[in-house]
């Protein structure tokens, strides 16, 4: 075994004691959340940290090829994401499952890290009872009483509001590892959604750059949500897009744009900027103490993502420089030169986001 091989087992032996590591204190928070959720505290930040937790299990599972868990891993965080989207009530039942499961999940977790496979069909029962619970939870949603639907639509009919979005990414949205999909998928979460794609710009294919961004989105939101919920889901991409937010109802509009050269809107009498902001100014003119500082808040919940997002590239990129160091250096010679500046550059950001 070559010098560079051993280094690169030696890494990937490092990323998956991290992992493990990563993974019990996930279990750990996963169960206290699961009890919270038996005491009946079933808000959403409870919510989303029990499905955060089995996502990352999950995310870096699947990294490292541990298909056994991540199949089970995923049967369980779809239940869990019909019990925060209120889809599935967290009845005592429900939470017991939940609890189950995630003792099976760990038992899985403890079979990867030792290398000791456990018994066919181990997980085999909850797993089928997590699968018919999402069922029940799927079918209920579908078939919902029609009398209920009217009432429901009734009751919202005063405070749901329409919003048009228009999104169109640039390709230093791409450059930075955004993926439209998943913010589409946020706003999903918000609302009833309706998407039309803009081919308008795409190229004849013998014309087409693949690095470049061509589609653009239409989106129709129906929802209760404000404006700035709306804003929050497009905060880490609104300098890399054009993007336009504007409420749609009877009377005055209100609208929001981070795009220059848009067609103006004619609108009474409020306009919100959702662009990167600037240095906020007092009456004077003088930037404010605050900006002075140069300091920020951030939420702690948007922290954590960062950091398991960081910890996820880390690990996918391990196994791609594995994969590299594989080839003969003449064969790709810009792949693995590539490589080795992604790995330089990861690890400066995994060191910064740490500290």
């Amino acid at each position: 075994m070559s010098s560079s091989s051993a280094s690169i087992d030696a890494a990937m032996d490092r990323f998956r004691l991290t992992y493990f590591e990563e993974c019990a204190e996930l279990i750990e928070t996963a169960y206290a959340r699961l009890a919270d959720l038996g005491e009946g505290r079933q808000d959403s930040d409870t919510l989303d940290a029990l499905f955060r937790a089995i996502h990352s299990i999950k995310g870096g599972g699947g990294a490292f090829g541990f298909e056994r868990m991540v199949g089970f891993a995923h049967h369980f965080e779809s239940l869990l994401d019909l019990v925060r989207s209120h889809k599935v009530e967290p009845t005592p039942e429900i939470v017991d499952l939940l609890t189950r499961a995630l003792d099976v999940l760990s038992d899985l977790i403890g079979s990867a890290k030792s290398g000791s496979a456990l018994a066919d069909g181990f997980e085999a029962t909850v797993k089928q009872a997590l699968q018919q619970a999402t069922l029940v939870g799927n079918t209920a949603q579908a078939s919902a009483p029609a009398s209920n639907a009217v009432g429901g639509a009734a009751a919202k009919a005063q405070v749901r509001r329409r919003i048009a979005i228009r999104f169109v990414p640039r390709t230093e949205l791409y450059q930075r590892a955004n993926e439209p999909q998943l913010l589409i998928r946020e706003l999903q979460k918000l609302g009833d959604v309706t998407i039309v794609a803009d081919l308008s710009r795409l190229p004849d294919i013998d014309a087409l750059d693949p690095e470049e961004a061509y589609i653009g989105w239409d989106v129709q939101l129906e929802s209760d949500c404000t404006l700035d919920k709306v804003e929050e889901v497009f905060e880490f991409v609104t300098g890399d897009c054009d993007l336009q937010i504007r409420e749609d109802a009877a009377g005055p509009e209100t609208v929001a744009t981070t795009s220059p050269s848009s067609a103006p809107v004619s609108v009474e009498p409020a306009s919100r900027d959702v662009a990167p902001r600037k240095a906020v100014e007092t009456n004077e003119g003088k930037p404010s103490v605050a900006d002075t500082k140069q300091s920020i808040r951030v939420e702690v919940e948007r922290v954590d993502r960062v950091v398991n997002l960081v910890g996820e590239l880390v690990i996918n990129q391990s196994m791609l420089r594995q994969l590299g160091s594989e080839l003969q250096a003449d064969v790709a010679p810009c792949l693995i030169a590539g490589l080795d500046n992604l790995s330089q550059h990861l690890r400066e950001l995994q060191e910064s986001v740490m500290a």
